[in-house]
């Protein structure tokens, strides 16, 4: 019996055939499939015109090549997808740096490839954050930088959901581990920063430099990669003050840095800087002695050699500068929302993680104002 005659028999037997058409699309490639098999390996197109199934090979059928082709072609897709989300470039690069850690970790176990991955495995992946070590240094990392790896999984899963690689997110409950609430250590006191700062030799060009790009971390606050990103055209010297461009959150500020920062900055951009300058076109304020801008270690680098000649037992590091502008303000009068304009934070919770008490300055506000201390 052909098509034609089946249908001319009846509605009992066009129901019958539609059943069977069903059950051939299940089982064949171009159908929807049942729940079960649409998370076993195969990736779901969707789209206004309806959605399909792609078939995945299992894991053990595939090569590593056609593996790390598909891993290669999930993280490309995945920093185009944060890109169009306007997240930070440096967000962006930790992002997935952070993924493809954890698709090395995949690769290792044997799970395939990030689609073949089960919650079960993600928690296992999760547990040995605990003892994943630090990148430089002794120990493993921090519970701040476990919770920015979970984010990042996190993040990556939910966009394989919503690009239509998975129909559901493995990775949306697991938990992110609560940060410590820790108090700002070794911060540095105001004699501590006229210590520190009075130390470049400002007679030379790279002392100069060094001792303008302290003055302006102290004096504004603003971050490592704010001062990094720094234009030019960016600083006016005459109103004391920077334009930070594109600043956590990519977000703009203006920020004050004072007649210190205003007149080292100035003098350095106006008889150093061409100095060091290789590339006329480049723009950037802050360069090393060979014309290139600042990496991501240089300020550190910088402050590392002042710091072993200031004698100060502390660990001071570039953003040991924007806590010591933040506590300082305030401990002389400023408000803390004045504070959290300038630090560019957006919620006052965070500024004040930053301009905490210590203990001379409660006992000094105890003796002040609390009516036992005047008996």
């Amino acid at each position: 019996m052909n098509l034609s005659q089946a249908v001319g028999k009846g509605g009992g037997t066009r129901r019958a055939l539609k059943k069977r058409e069903l059950h051939t699309k299940v089982g064949g490639s171009g159908g929807i499939g049942t729940p079960h098999q649409l998370t076993q390996g195969k990736r779901v197109v969707k789209g206004d015109w309806g959605c399909g199934v792609k078939k995945l090979k299992a894991p053990s059928a595939q090569s590593a090549e056609i593996r790390s082709a598909q891993i290669k072609k999930l993280l490309d897709e995945f920093e185009k997808y944060l890109r169009v989300r306007g997240f930070a470039r440096t967000t962006i690069a930790n992002q997935v740096r952070n993924v493809r850690w954890f698709c090395e970790w995949i690769e290792k176990e044997k799970i395939g490839t990030p689609l073949n991955a089960s919650r079960s495995d993600l928690m296992k992946w999760a547990q040995t954050l605990l003892d994943l070590p630090k990148r430089r240094g002794e120990g493993t990392i921090s519970t701040a930088t476990q919770a920015m790896h979970i984010q990042a999984i996190r993040s990556f899963y939910g966009f394989l959901v919503r690009a239509g690689y998975l129909m559901a997110d493995p990775a949306a409950h697991i938990p992110i581990p609560r940060t410590a609430n820790r108090l700002p250590r070794d911060v540095p006191t105001e004699k501590e920063m006229q210590r520190i700062l009075s130390i470049p030799d400002t007679m030379t060009a790279r002392g100069y430099r060094d001792r303008a790009v302290m003055e302006l971390f102290y004096g504004s606050g603003i971050r490592s990669s704010e001062l990094r990103k720094l234009q030019v055209k960016d600083v006016n010297v005459k109103e004391e003050i920077v334009f930070v461009r594109e600043g956590k959150g990519r977000k703009d500020r203006v920020v004050p840095i004072g007649p210190a920062a205003a007149e080292y900055v100035g003098g350095y951009i106006r008889n150093v800087r061409p100095l060091f300058l290789r590339h006329p076109k480049d723009r950037t304020v802050f360069l090393t002695v060979n014309g290139k801008r600042f990496g991501g270690t240089t300020l550190k680098e910088i402050l590392d050699c002042y710091m072993d000649r200031s004698k100060i037992e502390k660990r001071v590091t570039p953003h040991s500068f924007r806590h010591a502008c933040a506590s300082h303000m305030v401990r002389n009068g400023a408000d803390i929302r004045y504070v959290q304009e300038l630090l560019g934070h957006e919620s006052l919770e965070t500024t004040e993680q930053y301009v905490r008490l210590e203990a001379v300055d409660l006992a000094e506000a105890h003796r002040k104002f609390h009516p036992r201390e005047r008996m």
